[in-house]
């Protein structure tokens, strides 16, 4: 059947058209020539890997971005009562978007917002409430939390919740308007178990209440079970679309520790206290932080022995992200606790710290707004700061290179990071926080939104950092990512260690 009679005969069902679309965002063609519909009652599954192109498929779908013009002027077309129609606004406010993305810039932008006005800002469509708000719509959005279970988040500001949780309550506010088409882009990676199951139900309800799911994913899991359409992109073409159960099998790939690497200590541990006979790099007495009024660490102590590699887990909003930012010296503990790092007492600067210590963290990709390239950014991880704000020293643009082309990405590095996927800025960044050869390397979730080959990989790299006396941090709800050198745990939720 000829492309345009398909069309022609799935008219009266059609939302949205994409015939021959191309999508450029900076100087790169992400999406080519793509040829889909999207009918009434479907669900779909977008899958691929980092860069293939899933985030900006599921916008051009929406109408978040818009198509190069094709050759009849109309690449893309939405359908109402059988009228095509080239503008998204319709289709738009029947339609919720949720995204990391979307996290990214409510954090990245830090806006005075509380979870109760991002609530009520779903039902206008925006991100800031820019009028008066009826009392029904406050009512409306307290109704919402309830059913969602975070009720108690109303009065908490949206950039101070740890990931888990804001990602419950930027679905709570997708599904407020109740659309009638849900964009889902990889809601699941930083969601704790009981979290992941919960957000299954809402989503598996919100089907059976009549709202279509279009979801991207790397992994698909209980979320995505129930979808039996799928699409698969590659290098921004469609590579398969159809019934999952027919969806071509991932070749297996050689996932070995990057060839080629260099991995130097240039300096030795200095001056370690002691307890007992073992050497201590990182030493927490009866502990306590206060974020905005909350305590999130009570008289919390702790120890990390040189050459010890450690696995935090516990669930959403347990401490994992603060305790790492604790341990980097980003916060900072009330009076009465004490810390020791590297045998000196609490009287490091971040930039010492930072000379080191590797961080990563989701909230730290939010806060990359920077315009600067992929190679920029990795060589800023020789500073510790955000953005490129002087040349690179010498040996240090070579040395970030060659970790890029490591990992497939030297083609990369010269796009600004923000026409990235998020899976692409993902590994851009775990990529900084470890070319300066640190002695300690904190990552917080940093498997989330990685696809299976880049996660085996990027794996591979830490476990190789961890054989090369690199000690490694590593908080996570995926007990699958912690890596064979990691066999000490300490767990927030139960607040016991165990080894």
């Amino acid at each position: 059947m000829r492309l345009e009679d398909f069309y022609h005969r799935h008219r009266d069902r059609m939302l949205v058209q994409l015939k021959n679309a191309s999508l450029r965002l900076g100087t790169g063609l992400i999406l080519k020539n793509i040829d889909f519909s999207l009918n009434q009652g479907e669900n779909w599954l977008v899958t691929g890997k980092n860069g293939s192109g899933k985030s900006s498929f599921l916008q051009l779908l929406r109408g978040d971005l818009w198509p190069l013009p094709g050759n009849n002027g109309k690449p893309r077309l939405y359908f109402s009562n059988g009228q095509a129609s080239i503008s998204p606004w319709r289709f738009k406010r029947m339609s919720g978007w949720i995204s990391p993305g979307l996290l990214d810039l409510y954090r990245g932008k830090e806006w005075d917002l509380t979870v109760h006005e991002v609530l009520v800002s779903g039902l206008y469509q925006t991100l800031l409430l820019y009028e008066a708000v009826p009392e029904r719509y406050w009512d409306q959005a307290a109704k919402q939390a309830e059913q969602f279970g975070i009720e108690k988040l109303l009065s908490r500001k949206i950039f101070r919740l740890s990931q888990g949780e804001a990602q419950k309550v930027l679905l709570a506010r997708a599904l407020l308007k109740k659309p009638a088409v849900l964009f889902v882009d990889e809601i699941g990676p930083n969601l704790d178990r009981r979290s992941k199951t919960e957000i299954s139900d809402i989503l598996k309800q919100a089907g059976k209440n009549g709202t279509q799911l279009v979801v991207a994913a790397h992994d698909p899991d209980e979320i995505t079970r129930e979808i039996h359409n799928s699409v698969l992109l590659k290098n921004g073409r469609i590579l398969f679309q159809g019934p999952r159960a027919a969806e071509p099998e991932p070749r297996c790939t050689d996932t070995r520790p990057p060839a080629g690497l260099e991995i130097g200590k240039d300096r030795a541990l200095q001056g370690p206290e002691r307890d007992g006979k073992h050497p201590l790099v990182i030493r927490m007495d009866k502990v306590c932080v206060r974020i905005q009024n909350r305590i999130i660490l009570k008289d919390f102590s702790w120890s990390i022995g040189y050459g010890e590699h450690w696995g935090v887990t516990g669930d959403n909003g347990s401490g994992k992200s603060t305790l790492l930012r604790l341990i980097l010296g980003e916060i900072h503990p009330l009076p009465g606790g004490r810390i020791i790092r590297f045998g000196r007492k609490d009287n490091w600067s971040i930039w010492e710290l930072k000379e080191r210590i590797g961080y990563f963290s989701p909230e730290l990709q939010s806060r990359h707004l920077y315009r600067q390239s992929v190679l920029e950014t990795v060589v800023s991880g020789f500073r510790g700061h955000l953005g490129s704000f002087a040349p690179a020293e010498a040996g240090q643009e070579k040395k970030a290179l060659a970790r890029l082309k490591a990992f497939s990405m030297a083609d990369l590095r010269d796009r600004e990071i923000q026409t990235l996927s998020y899976g692409q800025l993902r590994l851009t960044l775990l990529l900084r926080a470890v070319v300066h050869d640190p002695d300690m390397v904190l990552l917080d979730e940093p498997c989330a939104g990685l696809d299976s080959e880049n996660r085996e990989q990027f794996l591979s790299f830490v476990q190789l950092l961890a054989d090369n006396q690199t000690q490694i941090i590593m908080a996570t709800h995926r007990k699958e990512d912690f890596i064979p050198a990691i066999e000490n745990f300490l767990d927030l939720e139960e607040c016991r260690t165990s080894a």
